[in-house]
């Protein structure tokens, strides 16, 4: 129950203090003194209208009202912060169009409560739906019309989002359908990469091989070498042989030239001995035959030493190839060169 009543800015009011009789309580006054806005001030702390700050009295930062109901003092102010107080409690903020919980629990009214200056008689204009709701709502049946009307917009909400999302999974499906070739790619790429690894490792693989063929190049080139100058060692060895063989020949026909000449000396100390001219000619002719037998031998004897001048080139060439390659070391022998 409602005992009093306290309204501080509010429209007209700068201050009243009501005090409610237990039974009926009645306010007269002239037009335009303010009786209307003392149930505006009740309406706006029960019900939180009206809304806004068109009711703070002008020249006034805030209004504020109080109730007493049931012994508990409710308090509402709106100027720069918007709050209900309950007692001594903390202030109650942050509730939007509606009234807290703790407030709506000891008031305990609603629209049903309120009848205006202008409004007609109570119940007597109201449709036959509208009265059955406040019926209900006086009953304390209106939340079965609240859930029925709960249920029912949540069934509307449901088959509408239940077609939205019937809709967009046809769509999604149907693009699902549209990009199958994604997995096929996929599949393709994985293989493509896997071509492209495999073909990294040939590379790989390729480089190792192409500098292990340039390290047999480099090995068969430093043989090569070796082999040739083997083979010019093997000439020079058989150059040698043919030299010593010559070297013989040569010293035998120095020999022979020798003998020549002393024939021919002990031809001109005879020559005026005729006895012996006949035996002596013959022996003459013989010896010339000899050296027209040694003449060939004696221009080979030049060309060797031509060819021994050549070799000797070729041999020092030779050896210079085999210091560099062998290392000072001969290839065959592994002596020092």
């Amino acid at each position: 129950m409602i005992t009093r009543l306290l309204v501080k800015n509010f429209q007209k009011h700068e201050k009243i203090d009501i005090e409610l009789d237990p039974q009926i309580t009645a306010i007269i006054g002239p037009s335009d003194i303010g009786k209307s806005s003392i149930l505006r001030a009740l309406r706006w702390v029960c019900l939180n209208k009206p809304q806004g700050s068109g009711f703070i009295r002008n020249g006034s930062e805030e209004a504020k009202v109080k109730v007493k109901i049931d012994n508990k003092t409710i308090a509402r102010r709106k100027g720069k912060t918007n709050a209900y107080k309950i007692g001594t409690q903390k202030e109650l903020v942050s509730f939007a169009t509606g009234i807290p919980q703790p407030v709506q629990d000891i008031t305990n009214l609603d629209e049903v409560n309120f009848q205006g200056q202008l409004d007609p008689p109570f119940w007597f204009d109201l449709s036959p739906p509208e009265l059955a709701r406040q019926l209900n709502e006086l009953a304390g049946l209106s939340f079965i019309d609240k859930v029925t009307s709960y249920l029912a917009t949540q069934l509307r909400s449901n088959r509408s989002e239940h077609k939205v999302v019937t809709s967009r999974l046809e769509e999604i499906e149907e693009g699902l359908e549209q990009t199958k070739f994604v997995e096929e790619a996929e599949k393709e790429i994985k293989e493509v990469e896997q071509k492209q690894r495999d073909l990294a490792d040939i590379k790989e693989e390729g480089t190792e091989l192409a500098q292990a063929l340039a390290e047999l190049r480099r090995k068969y080139r430093s043989f090569y070498n070796l082999r040739t100058a083997s083979e010019e060692a093997g000439k020079v060895v058989e150059l040698a042989s043919t030299m010593i063989a010559v070297s013989e020949r040569c010293t035998k026909l120095g020999y022979i030239v020798d003998r020549i000449r002393e024939t021919e000396l002990i031809i001109d100390s005879e020559l005026p001995d005729l006895s012996g001219i006949t035996k002596k000619f013959q022996r003459t002719m013989g010896v010339m035959d000899k050296v027209d037998y040694l003449r060939p031998i004696i221009e080979r004897i030049k060309s060797l030493r031509q060819e021994q001048a050549e070799y000797q080139i070729t041999i020092e060439r030779i050896a210079n190839i085999l210091e560099v390659d062998s290392g000072g070391v001969c290839p065959a022998c592994k002596r020092p060169l």
